[in-house]
């Protein structure tokens, strides 16, 4: 819900324009759930704590997943409104292929390096894929208008209608 109200008060502010880059705004929210989740269930693992901040840990992150995911959803939805169905198929698709791999290397990495450490390293990682999601937000519109102006060129050259096409075939 607080994804669309966003969406909403951006609508509002901006006298009715809509950009789907406004989706991307619950991303920053999430990792501030995120980091500090992971963080704290790496520590609670490698130093035995009490199963209550194992759970506080783990339900932060969950939390900062779930965010992330209903954005990152939202945003290519509304980028590409023509295709929802292939959209969502890509995304839960891979959703669901990195969740599985999660049990193959999880446990070996934390028995390795320490839970501290490979929940640390996931921590960090999470911070930085910031930089990404800060570059499409911001240059967001300008790299679907882009796509948009390629697929156009491309639809007209294979259809004929640039590059001599119907009317270099047969004359004026």
């Amino acid at each position: 819900f607080f994804n669309d109200y966003l969406a909403h008060r951006y609508i509002h502010k901006h006298k009715g324009v809509f950009e789907p880059e406004v989706r991307l705004t619950m991303i920053y929210l999430s990792t501030l759930f995120m980091v500090p989740g992971l963080i704290l269930l790496g520590f609670a693992l490698a130093k035995h704590m009490h199963y209550g901040v194992i759970v506080v840990g783990w339900g932060s992150f969950t939390i900062g997943v779930m965010l992330a995911s209903v954005a990152v959803t939202t945003y290519a939805i509304d980028s590409y409104p023509t295709a929802p169905g292939e959209v969502s198929g890509f995304i839960n698709f891979m959703r669901v292929i990195g969740g599985f791999t999660v049990g193959y290397y999880q446990q070996p990495w934390g028995a390795a390096v320490g839970y501290d450490a490979s929940f640390g390293t996931q921590a960090a990682i999470c911070a930085v894929s910031l930089v990404p999601i800060a570059i499409l937000h911001r240059y967001g519109k300008h790299l679907r208008f882009k796509g948009k102006e390629i697929n156009s060129k491309q639809k007209l050259v294979t259809t004929g209608l640039v590059g001599g096409g119907y009317f270099g075939a047969f004359g004026r």
